[in-house]
């Protein structure tokens, strides 16, 4: 992930008590037992090749292809082979920017809000438009196969993987939901956009969710 300078001191995160697994850590593993999604790190006494708990680090998890759609909804991406429920897909990779970049960005469509709520509300938002990879191209659905998480690693601000939502045949169009709220477990109600929806399902809007901040 790209950053911008200073955004990062703006960041606390609590100390953890790091792994001490000698084999895959699967099982009981103090990181993965965490409910806050916390990869194991190079503080960890695991193996890197060896750990289940490092999917984010270890990076793109299945075969994926970037297929041309139609005009209207442009390209999108295909899974080169079956997903298991739950399985991890990719990262999604993008620019680190402050609060007041984002105000002054002339677009948002590849723009993720992530909101944190502990003793303080903290957000962080990352931005794929100008420097991504893969996870920019997945299109929204009403009826998403794809969730996205919230993930910690060694780094100082959070990260965001993309795990199937369900299993996923091959030859599948991966999606999510534009209106996913990410990192806060409250609900909202999502706000629609006048932009129509192509995305063809059953349970399908009308219209894509609002990306305004």
């Amino acid at each position: 992930m790209s950053t911008t300078n200073g955004i990062l001191d703006d960041y606390r995160i609590d100390e953890r008590e790091c792994c001490k697994c000698e084999g895959n850590c699967v099982g009981s593993c103090t990181c993965s037992d965490s409910p806050i999604n916390f990869e194991c790190s190079s503080s960890c006494s695991c193996q890197f090749k060896e750990c289940h708990n490092r999917k984010l680090q270890k990076g793109l998890a299945t075969e994926l292809e970037i297929r041309y759609i139609s005009e209207s909804k442009g390209f999108g991406v295909f899974s080169l082979s079956p997903i298991k429920a739950n399985d991890f897909i990719c990262e999604y990779i993008g620019e680190l920017l402050s609060e007041s970049q984002v105000s002054s960005l002339h677009s948002q469509g590849y723009l993720l809000h992530i909101r944190e709520v502990s003793k303080e509300i903290v957000s962080t938002y990352i931005n794929a438009e100008k420097k991504g990879n893969v996870a920019r191209f997945f299109n929204h659905s009403c009826d998403p196969n794809v969730a996205l998480k919230v993930c910690r690693t060694h780094y100082r601000f959070p990260q965001v993987g993309l795990f199937a939502s369900k299993d996923v045949a091959q030859g599948t169009e991966l999606c999510f939901s534009y209106g996913s709220t990410i990192g806060d477990a409250t609900e909202k109600v999502m706000k629609l956009s006048k932009l129509e929806c192509m995305c063809g399902a059953k349970n399908c809007t009308g219209f894509l969710p609002s990306l305004k901040m």
